[in-house]
Order: structure tokens, then sequence, then C-alpha cells
């Protein structure tokens, strides 16, 4: 590693300099290795295979990348948190890498490409899952099918998919949590509360669908999010 940027501007920030070398031990452990060519640029190649949709199966071979070397768009002076990226991998591989960055204390940014402006997540949950069961506290880092988040938002929601339940909760509990959900949308009148966040009171009845009609009943902070926020899905401001 060096004490500059990609473009020869000194790190004189000692926190930060010592943060960087910090990260790079971090990410070392964690099976990426230093760039020979591009000081500050650290890879993990990764060979696996996955499940198409159909059932295919696929043989992937490529690397995510944790980028220190810093750009305007990213002023590692500043800030030394790795922007990380992926080439040729699926989406679905790529996020358990990300989660164990976070969890090792790297503080990752997520870009999609090199070049591209950190923190451009493509899918509808309020924050990047732990990869822990929100209920137990067990590991479902390996065991989640991390693809369902790049399915659209509004379609399983109509299957009565949960998104946010699928990424967050291992078999047992997210059994336990469908039934619970389940009780309360037969109940919604008594419980009053959001459909989506379940936990503030409705205020707001919002149409998902208008042929057939189909309104479900929230809170005001998930209706904002819905038309404001690009949350769940970004369909959902076509549909004011």
């Amino acid at each position: 590693m060096i004490r500059q940027n990609k473009d020869g501007r000194p790190i004189y920030k000692e926190s930060v300099w010592y943060q960087m070398i910090e990260t790079g031990q971090k990410l070392r452990k964690l099976g990426y290795k230093d760039s020979s060519k591009k000081p500050n640029l650290f890879y993990k190649p990764i060979e696996t295979e996955f499940k198409s949709r159909d059932d295919q199966i696929f043989k992937v071979k490529g690397a995510v990348f944790a980028d220190m070397r810093g750009t305007e768009l990213v002023p590692i002076w500043s800030d030394p948190s790795p922007l990380v990226y992926f080439i040729d991998l699926p989406f679905k591989i790529f996020l358990p890498e990300f989660i164990l960055l976070e969890r090792s204390g790297c503080s990752p940014r997520v870009s999609f490409y090199e070049e591209c402006e950190p923190d451009g997540w493509m899918f509808g949950l309020d924050k990047i899952p732990s990869g822990y069961c929100n209920r137990c506290g067990e590991d479902i880092l390996q065991e989640v099918n991390w693809g369902i988040l790049e399915k659209d938002w509004i379609e399983l929601y109509d299957e009565g998919i949960d998104q946010s339940l699928e990424v967050n909760y291992c078999e047992v509990c997210r059994t336990i949590e469908y039934e619970m959900k389940e009780y309360k949308s037969q109940h919604f009148q008594d419980f009053k509360l959001c459909e989506l966040c379940g936990i503030k009171d409705v205020q707001v009845n919002h149409h998902i669908k208008y042929k057939p009609e189909k309104i479900i009943r929230i809170c005001r902070s998930c209706h904002g999010k819905i038309h404001h926020k690009g949350f769940p899905n970004p369909l959902w401001k076509e549909k004011k």
C-alpha cells in the first residue's frame, strides 16, 4: 500500500492512513489480494457454481474488488472506506461477499463498476441484510437465496412472498413470521398497523393496482418512501 490516492494526491491525515492499513489487513484475512500493479486496490477471485431460475447450473469466474485508491467521486483522503464492486459475477454471489465485508468492520461502500458513484443499491430494502436471522440470530448467509432481491417486488407481493422475510430470517423463524403476518393481515382493522412495516398506525390508503383494484393500508412514512424514494420498487412511483 502507498500513502497517496489514485492521482498521486498524498494522504496527509494519520488517522486516515492508519485506517487504510487496518482495512487492508482485514481484507487480506478475508482472502483478498493486493494488486501488484495498482497500489491500494484489493481483489478476491471467485469461482463457483449457481443455479439459474430454470434450474440450470452455471459456472462463474469473476472477482470482487475493494478499492482504496480514491477518486473525485470517492475521496479516500477524507473517508478511507473501500469502494466495493464486482465483475463477471451474479448479484446473488456478490451480496454475501459484501455482507462479509460489513461484518469484518471494513465499512464498505458499494458500486457496480470502478468509476460508478457509490451507494447505488438496486433493490428496495431499507438496509443491507446482516446475514443473521433477525429472530434467533442464526447465521443464514449461505442459506438465503439472495437472488430474490433481483425479482420484481410487486410480483412477489402478489404471490404472497415478502423479500424482507426471505432474506432476514432462517427457515423456522421465517415460517413463524409469515404466520404472524397472515394473522395480522386478517385482523388489520383491530391492529390498525401499516401493511408494509407492520409497526406504525395506518394513515393512508394506497393503490397498488387500479384494474383490478388493490389497496394497501399504510403509514405516512412508508407512503413517502413509495412515492419519493423508489421504495420498495421503482414501479411504485408510477402508481401514485
